[in-house]
């Protein structure tokens, strides 16, 4: 018998990044993005999502910004101009060119 999946708790997770990025290391960081972009891909735009995609968007890592990037086509269209805008104006030209 298989288990149930674990609910994708985000507000959870937003603000244990709040109280610090340290918290989780980058490599965690960039497989929560794609976390992210999956339940988005499942369950369609959502707030609590759309503010963890931002929150990330301002990673220290470019990787992670990259990756926050790659995902913009899965953000709700009131949501995508703000984050778009973000990772457009990046220091890294990765994160700039996948924007």
């Amino acid at each position: 018998m298989s288990m149930p999946p674990v609910p994708f708790d985000a507000e959870r997770i937003a603000s244990q990044l709040e109280m610090g990025r340290q918290t989780m290391p980058w490599p965690q960081r960039r497989a929560l993005v794609k976390a992210v972009a999956d339940e988005l891909e499942r369950s369609g735009p959502r707030e609590v999502l759309t503010s963890l995609l931002q929150l990330l968007a301002d990673d220290p890592k470019w990787e992670v910004r990259k990756d926050v990037a790659d995902s913009l086509l899965l953000v709700s269209e009131d949501d995508f101009p703000k984050l778009a805008a973000r990772l457009s104006q990046d220091d890294n030209a990765y994160v700039r060119q996948a924007a």
